[in-house]
């Protein structure tokens, strides 16, 4: 299924200069100058096998660098998208509030936006072009050809304003704002982004999933030759339920041994969560407690030990914090 429009390719600089306004950082103005699409200046192919294809293009816009590089990778759905510059162009209250945005038009019609917030989502009846903060990602869905559900899913790493016109997202790379601080963007900028394809409606705990796993990619960390004692590979959390739950943090407490495990229902609808751990990594579990957001006990706590792990209950788009008391080989508990 083709959610983009063969005429209006997706992942294109727009440069505008908005007219002059008091406190520019903070409220934006209608655009006096509009370059779009940025020209190229040049385009080489900089890898190409079978593992990945990589294609870089260079821009110039005033007196400021841009370099796009365009990546796909074998067995990856998406399409990333990795914007430097050389970022030195300049507001004033004579030129006005320079931006770089990058556009991705849909081919989707009846286009609706959905915006990342803190543990969940939005959606937003916007899309005359009103700029709204979102967080690793915006999703734009609607009916493509033959009135099927798909979209697109927008990630990125470090850009937080959307805006959807008709089908059109565009997110605000870089805004050289020039009241109260004079010179806010002069300087380098690099930026992640990638461009995620569907057929049919992504659940919204999915968005979040890949919203998270593109900001927190796997590291690979160097270490001397030692026997350690865990297994070579290792699931860690063996089982996470159901689909509607998102595990957004596990770390050591903050006072005591214990695992915490946050968690939170994306979907809207009231459940029952269940964790499991993985013993040869964690350890057996021993105990569950539901805590407050300061890792304090609840008076009517619902988590529970089950097969290693834990249940809890979770009300509609609700937060539970668990923290989990282990046994590991070799403990004296």
């Amino acid at each position: 299924m083709d959610v983009a429009s063969p005429g209006q390719p997706m992942g294109v600089l727009e440069y505008t200069v908005e007219r002059p306004r008091d406190m520019s950082a903070w409220t934006m103005a209608d655009p006096k100058a509009r370059l779009f699409p940025v020209p190229v200046n040049s385009l080489r192919l900089r890898l190409a096998n079978p593992y990945v294809a990589s294609l870089e293009s260079r821009l110039k816009v005033g007196d400021s660098d841009v370099t796009v590089t365009y990546t796909l990778r074998s067995g990856e759905p998406s399409l990333e998208v990795a914007v430097h510059a050389q970022w030195l162009q300049r507001g004033s209250p004579d030129i006005g509030t320079p931006k770089l945005r990058m556009l991705f038009p849909t081919a989707v019609e009846q286009a609706v936006g959905t915006y990342e917030i803190p543990f969940g989502t939005i959606t937003r009846g916007l899309n005359k072009g009103e700029e709204v903060p979102s967080q690793r990602f915006a999703d734009v869905s609607g009916l493509a050809a033959g009135n099927r559900a798909a979209g697109v899913l927008v990630l990125n790493d470090s850009k937080y304003g959307h805006s959807l016109h008709g089908s059109t997202l565009a997110v605000t790379l870089i805004r050289s704002s020039f009241e109260p601080d004079p010179l806010p963007e002069i300087g380098e900028h690099d930026i992640r982004m990638a461009i995620l394809p569907h057929a049919g409606a992504l659940t919204r705990a999915e968005m979040i999933r890949r919203g998270v796993a593109f900001n927190r990619p796997l590291q690979v960390v160097g270490t001397g030759i030692h026997a350690g004692r865990l297994a070579p590979a290792a699931p860690g959390l063996t089982a996470i339920g159901p689909g509607n739950i998102v595990v957004s943090e596990v770390k050591k407490a903050e006072a005591g041994d214990e695992l915490v495990v946050r968690l939170y229902e994306a979907e809207g609808a009231q459940c029952t969560a269940t964790v499991r751990l993985d013993p040869a990594t964690f350890g057996r579990v021993e105990t569950a407690t539901e805590t407050d957001l300061l890792e304090r006990p609840l008076a009517k706590g619902t988590a529970r030990v089950k097969d290693n792990g834990f249940d809890v209950e979770l009300p509609a788009y609700g937060i539970a914090t668990v923290r989990v008391g282990l046994r590991t080989a070799g403990s004296s508990r």
